[in-house]
């Protein structure tokens, strides 16, 4: 990609594998997919690299079953980070069975709900030993945000990030401020970096639940980030990549105008 590749400091691994690779079938549902299947989570033709989240944190991802699984980035997360990532398929804007939730969740508290609501807190405002897991919603805005309602009964506690511009190729009616899920993702874990675990700052707290201070300590992390969790985006990068270089490669034909950026999202060389 050009000097205007905006994936270019990150730690990323080579998506040339991505490219080289033909459309296979899924052993677990006999659809034909290029690089995953999107409806079993599952890798074809490649070893994806491995994102290992941080310890004595879990992620659940509540997919809205509306949501396309051949758009969502949500995927994305569990192709890289296997067995700490599970995603349901739930319409929870239709509700949840109270005894599910208390069955996955017996003590609410401890869960994260990653999104921007009225009350949600930076975790420069939460300890880091009151926590073990995060929990993201994944679907359009309209649809997260009636998910989100739904959960606001069950005692989890909301999580906001930092304000970041989104580099996502499907429109929306809100501004560049607005992430795919994936991008949350990744931006919850960068900051998860820089509050805990940056110039050793991981805290050794008592009375978490899995009682491990052991744990807490060994998160300890150099004073820099290190690209770590960069990964959660080696296949947001590359879609990223395919949809730039189908544009520059076809120059007759426009980007649509009802995203954001507009015509600008294409990133051409200086001299095209």
């Amino acid at each position: 990609m050009s000097q205007q590749d905006p994936f270019a400091a990150l730690a990323i691994a080579d998506t040339s594998v991505l490219a080289a690779g033909d459309r296979l079938v899924c052993p677990g549902c006999s659809r034909s997919c290029k690089n995953f299947c999107a409806l079993c989570n599952r890798p074809l033709g490649h070893a994806p690299p491995v994102v290992v989240l941080p310890v004595a944190l879990d992620m659940q991802v509540y997919r809205h079953p509306g949501e396309c699984h051949g758009k969502t980035t949500s995927t994305h997360a569990k192709l890289v980070a296997t067995d700490q990532t599970e995603i349901f398929v739930e319409n929870l804007a239709k509700g949840i069975e109270h005894t599910t939730m208390a069955t996955r969740y017996p003590d609410p508290s401890r869960v994260l709900l990653l999104f921007p609501s009225s009350t949600s807190v930076p975790l420069s405002q939460i300890d880091r030993g009151s926590f073990d897991r995060l929990v993201v919603i994944d679907g359009t805005w309209r649809q997260a945000k009636a998910m989100a309602k739904s959960l606001s009964g069950v005692g989890f506690r909301y999580v906001r990030i930092e304000s970041h511009e989104t580099l996502f190729w499907r429109y929306q009616q809100f501004d560049r401020t607005f992430l795919a899920t994936i991008e949350a993702i990744y931006w919850f874990y960068r900051e998860y970096f820089d509050e805990y675990l940056a110039a050793g700052r991981a805290a050794v707290q008592p009375g978490t639940q899995d009682g491990s201070q052991e744990q807490l300590a060994s998160e300890a992390a150099p004073a820099q980030y290190d690209g770590r969790f960069d990964n959660l985006l080696f296949y947001f990068k590359f879609n990223w990549q395919v949809i730039q270089q189908y544009y520059r490669d076809n120059p007759g034909k426009s980007f649509t105008s009802r995203h954001a950026d507009g015509a600008a999202y294409i990133k051409y060389e200086a001299n095209e």
